[in-house]
């Protein structure tokens, strides 16, 4: 059966990254995109309920969650010996601001270990049994206009000379709040996983431009480092 996911999900590095959920104990992420994510819990999850979660990273992420399914996926003995009962879920991503859609992808991008390729998940099976009979994606697909891929175009080619600063449309002397603004926004203008439709080289040239606006705000998000890269920029513009 082929993959039929709207979204890329992937494993993450779990180093720097806790999971929690208001009265349970344990919860571990198994895998994640930007429109919903599986987990481990050390409770039942009501279906049709839903719960808030944080994932606290670099930056805290609080999102509401529906659940889609819940399974009794393993047991293990605790530290007294009683036996833990670890249920498997897939819960929805739902009211997300662009803020949030955004955070989400800096940390997926920023930890992702490697894309999750299976069948269609519980939580899919229980999206694609709402749909109205007849009633196809391909609504959702947003056309491409022909400005937008000549300036992917533009900044594929000179991004990596462009600098952090003009990259993200930003003085040398911006405000911290400014940059993340200005990442914030060129992130969801740019994000490939808006664009399903774009051909390979295409999506290539966006993860490419993508990888370089998570370093730019990597580097420019942190005090040192943009103390850093400020010396080596002015010495080279100078040169």
């Amino acid at each position: 059966m082929h993959d039929t996911r709207r979204y890329k999900r992937f494993k993450l590095n779990d180093c720097g990254i806790n999971a929690k959920m208001t009265l349970f104990n344990e919860v571990k992420v198994i895998d994640i995109s930007i429109g919903g994510i599986s987990l481990e819990a050390s409770s039942r999850l009501n279906i049709g309920s839903d719960y808030k979660l944080k994932l606290e990273g670099r930056n805290t992420i609080s999102m509401r969650c529906a659940v889609v399914w819940c399974t009794l996926g393993d047991t293990r003995k605790a530290s007294r010996g009683e036996v833990v009962p670890i249920y498997s879920a897939g819960m929805q991503f739902k009211d997300m601001s662009i803020e949030t859609v955004t955070d989400l992808q800096y940390l997926i991008e920023s930890h992702k270990i490697e894309e999750v390729h299976s069948a269609t998940t519980n939580t899919e099976t229980e999206n694609e049994s709402k749909k109205t009979v007849g009633e196809s994606d391909n609504k959702d697909v947003p056309v491409i206009p022909q400005e937008f891929v000549d300036k992917v175009e533009y900044l594929y080619k000179w991004h990596t000379t462009m600098g952090y600063y003009k990259m993200l449309d930003i003085k040398e002397y911006a405000a911290n709040e400014q940059i993340r603004y200005a990442y914030l926004r060129k992130v969801n203008e740019l994000h490939p996983d808006k664009f399903p439709s774009a051909s390979d080289d295409l999506k290539q040239k966006l993860n490419a431009i993508l990888a370089y606006l998570n370093a730019a705000y990597s580097t420019l998000g942190d005090l040192q480092e943009r103390e850093k890269y400020d010396r080596m920029h002015i010495r080279r513009t100078k040169l």
